[in-house]
């Protein structure tokens, strides 16, 4: 609730204004004796004592004038940041990166709409462990795609919609969730194109296009600046040890977090063998595996990898959600450990890293050119995965302590 008299935002279901004391219901109460008095009234017609209470609540206005300002400019930085994402949506790719700067190959979003089953249907009639490596590439390409696009745009509308009535006074329902909503839907379709596809070599490294790392980069300044404005609009009320262990927590589980979700984009697959080393996603081994199936059996090592690719993209988004709640946990007034948006991710990097290493183990008894594989990018991933995990069973324990004393459930 919206208080009239200071314009600070206050929890539904508040009596009166946290920050200057005003009844947020218009009624003029008498302090004394708790009977309604007419708006006007400095003398209570009841018990004849001054209402001194409402009549000094006007007296806050002035010194937080500044806060209503803040407040907005970081607003308009999250509209920014979303109108920003939005355009970066449609033009998103990714691009084959060679040392020295130059571009080998970009391909669009709306490769998937179209060019890739043009590619499929020109093949002829391919084996079928390679026509249902080909098929799922294009169709989960043309899934991410979707869902990127209408997510973002989805999230993107009700942002601004928000933001617009928000300021116009004509709604209490907050933008932020929204305005962030759009920028990690942006930033969850980027990882998961490029972990789909995902390759590494000498000199050469597959990365989202220059309008997918705009995307990110706007997106999260932007986004960051209005939890920034947030964050300064509390003000004394961060200076509590449970203000300082809620940032600090938080802000350590979401370094943790970034980083196991960057690594759970790079290639799983670390090939070392007699002709070169490279790194490949499991889909592109997948279908490596498809070529080879005319003169062997890959069944069992096929089935794996394509298992390991979708826990790997489903770990991807778990981690994509733990951050979003990780960021809105800086600016919550109930803030919370993160425990359950943790242990989703932690479960599906340990399963990602277990299927991983089975696949190419029966991939590896098949072929006799490979000297070796590694798994360096996904142990690193459920690292960190765990490490934040941990940290939440921290916090828990600590803000568990620290809440007993307030038994408000017994009123």
């Amino acid at each position: 609730m919206i208080c009239k008299n200071c314009e600070t935002e206050n929890s539904e279901g508040a009596v009166y204004c946290k920050n200057c004391g005003t009844r947020l219901d218009g009624k003029h109460i008498c302090p004394s004796c708790g009977n309604e008095n007419d708006s006007d009234a400095k003398i209570c017609v009841s018990c004849g004592k001054p209402m001194e209470q409402q009549s000094g609540a006007k007296t806050e206005k002035t010194p937080v004038e500044w806060k209503k300002w803040v407040e907005l400019a970081g607003g308009i930085c999250a509209m920014v940041g979303v109108f920003v994402v939005l355009l970066c949506t449609f033009l998103l790719g990714i691009r084959v990166s060679i040392s020295g700067g130059m571009v080998a190959q970009e391909q669009n979003i709306w490769h998937y709409f179209g060019d890739a089953w043009k590619q499929l249907e020109e093949l002829g009639d391919p084996d079928v462990t390679l026509k249902a490596a080909l098929y799922t590439e294009a169709i989960l390409g043309l899934l991410i795609s979707i869902a990127t696009i209408v997510t973002t745009l989805v999230f993107s509308i009700l942002a601004a919609v928000r933001f617009g009535m928000k300021t116009a006074k004509k709604s209490e329902k907050d933008y932020l969730k929204c305005a962030l909503g759009a920028v990690l839907s942006f930033i969850c379709g980027t990882a998961l194109l490029v972990a789909m596809n995902a390759m590494e070599s000498e000199g050469a490294s597959l990365v989202p296009n220059a309008a997918g790392v705009a995307g990110i980069v706007c997106g999260v300044i932007f986004i960051s600046a209005c939890l920034g404005s947030r964050i300064a609009v509390k003000g004394k009320d961060l200076l509590t040890k449970n203000s300082v262990m809620q940032l600090a927590f938080t802000a350590g589980a979401l370094v943790l977090l970034s980083i196991a979700v960057a690594f759970a984009t790079k290639p799983a697959c670390i090939m070392d063998g007699a002709n070169g080393s490279g790194n490949v996603s499991l889909l592109a081994w997948a279908t490596s595996l498809g070529m080879f199936s005319g003169m062997e059996d890959y069944t069992m090592p096929f089935a794996f990898s394509m298992l390991a690719m979708f826990i790997q993209i489903g770990a991807v988004i778990a981690g994509i959600y733990a951050i979003g709640s990780r960021m809105m946990n800086l600016v919550s007034d109930r803030p919370n450990s993160g425990f359950k948006s943790n242990d989703f991710f932690t479960v599906l990097s340990a399963l990602f890293l277990i299927f991983a290493i089975v696949a190419m183990k029966t991939s590896e008894n098949k072929l006799d050119d490979m000297v070796s594989f590694g798994y360096a990018n996904v142990i690193v991933e459920l690292v960190f995965a765990v490490l934040a995990y941990t940290l939440a069973i921290v916090y828990k324990v600590l803000t568990k302590e620290k809440k007993q004393p307030k038994v408000k459930e017994s009123n």
